[in-house]
């Protein structure tokens, strides 16, 4: 049971992480779209 309780933690973490990486992306092109209109 601890070991799974870890694994699911684990496993939000990972999601938080993409979920981070995404948002960066969509700001990266979001500023790149912006810069590219000026």
């Amino acid at each position: 049971m601890r070991f799974f309780f870890d694994q699911k933690l684990s496993f939000n973490e990972h999601i938080s992480q993409m979920t981070i990486s995404a948002y960066d992306f969509v700001l990266h092109i979001g500023k790149t779209i912006l810069t590219l209109l000026a």
